[in-house]
């Protein structure tokens, strides 16, 4: 398509920058005895901000590109060429750290940039283009191949601690082809604040010793750098290889800001040949109930035959929505690497775990994490079928607030062994947790949560006096409860030796603290059994909230009903035993 029929398409989508219709072909500009095309393109932009480069190919060397300028061609068959000595295709840098001064509007579209990889192979910092300091940047049509470095660079500057920001700067319908992954990385956004990658297909990038195709990384000399406001959407990622992930995002701790709102949505991933994941996320920050949100959302993306899902070492507001994870070696991993890396606010709704886990065994790993949301998931024959197999494990560090709803666990295949693991190492905090709905298909359930269903908790519940509550040896101590909302069932059975040295009547502690029950203050809750007491007529547990046992608000009281009254019951000096079940309101939240 020659450029007439594209301005007409362009502009219609709304993405033309141009000034005027005229351009400058850089034919015209050509010179005698130079030794590439350089020259010849600076006297073109010198003359007109629109360069139109027919087909053919064009040996750059680190040309400059100025405000306001288009450089547009004839598709893949023009070609922009970089050359093995040369530090950079095509670059600028607006000398500024305000951008008030920022190299801005620019627009290049269908052409080809091209450097050497397959045959001089990996160069870190060769790029095809290098921005720094720039707003309102498109990049539309364009074939980025063959990149040693990487195949766009938006940067701050080519110094240790320069100071650039760049703003708005998108990718639309582009290609970056590594050709044989020794390179960096396809697009590094070192400064980015509004950045857009889209309709974008990348394959066979990055160097195993790199981090991915998309990376989002500032350096560590630059605690001004900004991350936010970047949507990644309808991509394409193929054969790709690196360290880190195919969309990454890894803050140094020397950076001041945080990253802010980061979407993947309606990404397709297949092939990954890396040892990272498809999406990482690490912001080297512990997020308290204060700090920003950083509001990362993945959703509606399909990944398969690859290696990890993702790896969220950290961050706060994390959201996972729609997602579909197939045949992946290496389980999805949630707050790994110690206590100063902790995810705050994670959600995975809808999302697909399938065969994930093929090599190392287990489908989605959670560490230190706090207000987990799994809701409306599948796990489908996550593992290798041998020892350790699990769809769900909670491995070393900590977790609270976990709440686990409508998610089908399944092995159609036998992979899975065990539906959820808590590993000794890994601390629950079984008060805040809840588990509702789920369908584990007879696979093995460690999960704690006082809130559910179907999970039964244990406590140790304890006798004593009244008047004196004293203390008592058990032959045998077993409290089992669960919750559905405010209400909790419970189950006890004690044994208590001789000698307890409570005085009065007996009272047993509960395991979740008692609502009031009205002005009477007590409320009976069930029949008892007793063994070694002395009772006449039946025997009763009744519910007294104003009491409390064991750091526990309200306790069951054991009295005798005789006609038409409670008598009460008191501890004796020989042993005994109590047996009762029942259910109550607990003031607990």
């Amino acid at each position: 398509m020659r450029y007439g029929a594209f301005v007409a398409e362009a502009t219609k989508a709304g993405l033309v920058f141009a000034r005027s219709s005229s351009y400058a072909n850089i034919l015209q500009y050509a010179g005698n005895g130079e030794p590439d095309a350089s020259a010849m393109f600076a006297r073109a932009i010198a003359a007109s901000r629109r360069i139109y480069v027919p087909a053919g190919t064009y040996v750059l060397n680190n040309v400059n590109w100025p405000s306001n300028t288009e450089i547009f061609g004839d598709g893949d068959a023009t070609i922009l060429k970089m050359p093995t000595a040369a530090s950079l295709l095509i670059s600028c840098d607006s000398g500024s750290a305000s951008v008030a001064n920022n190299i801005a509007n620019l627009k290049m579209s269908r052409v080809q940039l091209l450097a050497t990889c397959d045959v001089d192979g990996f160069s870190e910092h060769q790029h095809l283009v290098a921005l720094s300091g720039v707003s309102n940047v498109l990049f539309e049509d364009v074939l980025f191949k063959g990149f040693r470095g990487d195949g766009a660079y938006i940067g701050s500057g080519d110094s240790a601690g320069v100071e650039r920001h760049n703003e708005n700067v998108s990718f639309v319908r582009c290609r970056f082809d590594g050709i044989n992954r020794q390179n960096r990385n396809g697009i590094s956004f070192i400064d980015i604040n509004g950045g857009l990658v889209d309709g974008c297909v990348f394959t066979n990038c990055t160097a195993p010793n790199m981090p991915g195709p998309i990376d989002m990384e500032p350096n560590p000399s630059s605690p001004f750098a900004i991350i936010k406001n970047v949507q990644i959407q309808k991509c394409s990622f193929i054969n790709n290889g690196g360290g880190v992930g195919e969309v990454s995002v890894q803050i140094p701790a020397t950076v001041t800001a945080p990253p802010q709102n980061i979407t993947v949505v309606d990404c397709v991933s297949s092939g990954y040949a890396g040892t990272g994941s498809f999406a990482s996320f690490n912001t080297n920050r512990v997020p308290t109930a204060s700090s920003v949100e950083n509001d990362y959302r993945f959703i509606r993306n399909n990944v398969r035959d690859g290696n990890c899902p993702f790896i969220m070492a950290d961050g706060k507001r994390i959201t996972f929505d729609g997602n579909t994870f197939v045949n992946m070696k290496s389980l999805a991993l949630v707050g790994y690497g110690g206590t100063t890396n902790v995810v705050r606010d994670i959600k995975f709704l809808n999302t697909e775990f399938i065969r994930v886990g093929t090599v190392n065994a287990i489908g989605l790993t959670i560490c230190n994490a706090s207000y987990v949301k799994i809701s409306k998931c599948l796990f489908s024959d996550c593992g290798t079928g041998n020892a350790g197999s699990y769809a769900i494990d909670f491995d070393a560090g900590a977790s609270s607030f976990v709440d686990i709803e409508d998610t089908i666990i399944e092995t159609p295949t036998g992979k899975t062994l065990v539906g959820i693991v808590k590993e000794a190492a890994h601390t629950f905090t079984p008060a805040t947790n809840s588990f509702y709905r789920n369908r584990l298909n007879g696979l093995g359930n460690w999960f704690q949560a006082e809130e559910s269903d179907s999970i039964v908790t244990t406590y140790a519940p304890v006798v004593g006096g009244a008047s004196t509550v004293g203390a008592g040896t058990y032959n045998q101590q077993t409290g089992l409860f669960y919750r559905l909302g405010k209400r909790v069932f419970f189950k006890i059975r004690l044994a208590v030796a001789a000698g307890h040295t409570g005085t009065g009547l007996i009272q047993v502690s509960l395991p979740l603290p008692a609502a009031s029950v009205g002005p009477a203050g007590s409320m009976t809750l069930c029949p008892a059994g007793v063994n070694g007491l002395v009772t006449s007529g039946g025997v009763t547990a009744r519910l007294t909230p104003a009491a409390s046992l064991n750091g526990v608000q309200g306790t069951l009281r054991i009295y005798a009903s005789g006609t038409g009254q409670f008598n009460q019951i008191t501890i004796p000096a020989g042993a005994f035993e109590i047996e009762c079940s029942g259910e109550y309101t607990t003031s607990a939240a």
